[in-house]
């Protein structure tokens, strides 16, 4: 399996990448692509995706208010449905809420890249152990389903 990770935030990247490295993903990391133009970073990160033939791509945005919530965005491919209503169910067990859910088809990222993607939104403020549980969950499942 190979998975593209975009997290710009080092300490999650870190964590999510390691925690997907014991489980034999080939992963590309998808953070080192930055530069001066939001439009060409998101060109670059399509054309990266779409030739290397990524199973899945996973971004994750500290952008939230609300303290210890996420919401996600999505395709609507089979296994990007089943990877939201699973998270969904769960979310609330490890101390997280969901704000919203959403079929986002028109954002670049989602409409160009041809593998699934997902986008999680999270909150700028979480505690630590709050935040270890919710990147074992995504990965575990990410895992299962992809």
């Amino acid at each position: 399996m190979k998975y593209g990770i975009d997290i710009i935030n080092e300490e999650i990247n870190l964590s999510f990448l390691r925690k997907l490295e014991d489980s034999n993903i080939f992963i590309i990391d998808f953070s080192k692509i930055r530069g001066n133009l939001h439009g060409d970073n998101l060109q670059k990160k399509v054309l990266l995706a779409n030739q290397t033939k990524i199973d899945v791509y996973i971004s994750i945005r500290e952008n939230l208010e609300d303290s210890n919530s996420l919401e996600i965005l999505r395709g609507d491919s089979d296994k990007e449905v089943y990877f939201e209503n699973i998270l969904k169910n769960q979310i609330e067990n490890i101390d997280w809420k969901m704000l919203k859910i959403n079929n986002e088809k028109k954002l670049y990222l989602i409409k160009n890249i041809k593998s699934p993607t997902i986008i999680i939104n999270i909150s700028k403020t979480y505690s630590p152990r709050n935040l270890e549980k919710l990147i074992n969950l995504l990965v575990n499942k990410l895992v299962s389903i992809f």
